[in-house]
């Protein structure tokens, strides 16, 4: 299903808390769009134990080792006013299988001899396996150690106000076999992705041994088999700073995790903590009546590059996009030099910020030219969605040679 859609739908809030998973053909198109909701819908009436979930984010993989693309998610119900009673779940979707296959031409058939089709109506909905209880929003897929049998999935859990990471063993019946907290003191966590902060062919950073599967950005900075060396963790709230348990944070705030180094235990991932730095805090929400229902701030978090030729051969450490939600604007942040920082390399500053006048939930980045504005070719443009306003407001970068500075931007 590389050519079509995969929707996670549902949220939080009241009347739109009934979601499901949708596979989406041809979007847009008012002849040829095709969907069908894989956990069921009008034409399958799911379970009771896999009805009234919301979804936040889905992912096709292979979790039994046999060529089948199935689909892991994460989801919630709200049982009851409130989310202290939120019921959450990692998942996974198991593809169908063909009941057989031709003798001649290989192609899978179903029980009837007709040509195999999982999407085909005697299939829905598939069978939701869950995984663990805990992960409700946003996860990063990464395999830690490649000469085992398991990937690794970090996630960001909003309503338990913690970042875990699970091992999954993949096979016919995949199952976690490990867990570990990241982070319990984070708050209401909500984005999460994998990042590659090091400066490249700095001498120190050896082959760590680590590759990611899927980042957990729409942005596709990291792509699969890339390494990593942190996890990048947006939360709504706080209760402290490193170093300062005393301190409060004022709003929301961007963590970044170290990923332990393994040059003396290959598995010091599984034991050893994982280096958290506050990037940036104090993302406050701007009350709207849009956003009286569980606002928060920030939303997703995203890492890229200002040009094409850093994002395929990066000589220097990545930008961070930020996307406000209920902040009500858009961050662009770029690495700065702290040498004297428990973490060197997660040191950033604001670069600027977008004020939107309303509901940042995402942003996009793209490299081709927008249209026919005067822009330099190449860089990045950046496309922020304004809820309220029914607005996309695009923004591109450029070389800005009058007005660089030691850090190159």
């Amino acid at each position: 299903m590389d050519d079509a859609l995969l929707v996670s739908d549902g949220f939080l809030v009241p009347g739109k808390d009934k979601g499901g998973l949708y596979v989406v053909k041809k979007p847009g198109d008012d002849d040829k769009e095709w969907n069908v909701c894989l956990t069921g819908g009008p034409s399958s009436v799911a379970p009771p134990e896999d009805s009234g979930w919301f979804y936040h984010r889905s992912v096709w993989i292979d979790l039994t080792n046999d060529g089948r693309k199935s689909v892991l998610t994460a989801r919630a119900k709200l049982n009851g006013a409130g989310s202290s009673n939120a019921k959450t779940q990692l998942v996974w979707l198991e593809t169908p299988k063909p009941d057989s296959y031709d003798e001649l031409s290989g192609s899978p058939l179903e029980e009837d001899g007709t040509p195999f089709d999982p999407f085909n109506g005697r299939h829905l909905p598939w069978k939701a396996h869950v995984l663990t209880e805990g992960p409700d929003v946003m996860f990063s897929i990464a395999d830690m150690d490649t000469a085992d049998d398991t990937i690794e999935v970090f996630a960001s859990h909003f309503f338990d106000r913690k970042v875990m990471l699970y091992s999954i063993r993949r096979g016919p019946k995949p199952e976690i076999v490990f867990e570990r907290s990241i982070d319990e003191k984070c708050g209401a966590a909500f984005g999460c992705t994998l990042a590659n902060l090091n400066i490249p062919n700095k001498e120190y950073h050896e082959p760590n041994g680590r590759m990611t599967i899927d980042s957990g950005s729409t942005i596709p900075t990291l792509r699969a088999r890339d390494s990593f060396s942190h996890l990048l963790v947006t939360s709504h709230e706080c209760r402290y700073t490193e170093g300062s348990e005393n301190k409060e944070i004022n709003g929301g705030s961007l963590f970044a995790y170290r990923v332990p180094s393994n040059a003396k235990n290959k598995n010091a991932w599984k034991f050893e903590p994982w280096l958290r730095t506050t990037v940036i805090s104090d993302f406050t929400v701007k009350g709207q009546l849009s956003n009286i229902i569980n606002p928060g701030a920030p939303g997703f978090v995203y890492t890229f590059y200002a040009r094409r030729e850093e994002a395929l051969n990066p000589t220097q450490r990545p930008l961070i996009a930020i996307a406000g939600d209920c902040a009500e604007s858009a961050y662009i942040l770029r690495p700065i030099r702290k040498d004297d920082a428990n973490d060197p390399e997660a040191q950033y500053k604001v670069m600027c910020e977008i004020a939107c006048g309303s509901t940042v939930g995402s942003i996009g980045v793209g490299y081709d030219n927008f249209m026919h504005a005067e822009q330099e070719d190449d860089y990045a443009k950046l496309y922020i969605p304004c809820y309220e306003k029914d607005k996309i407001l695009v923004f591109a970068m450029g070389s800005g040679l009058e007005s660089i500075d030691h850090n190159g931007f």
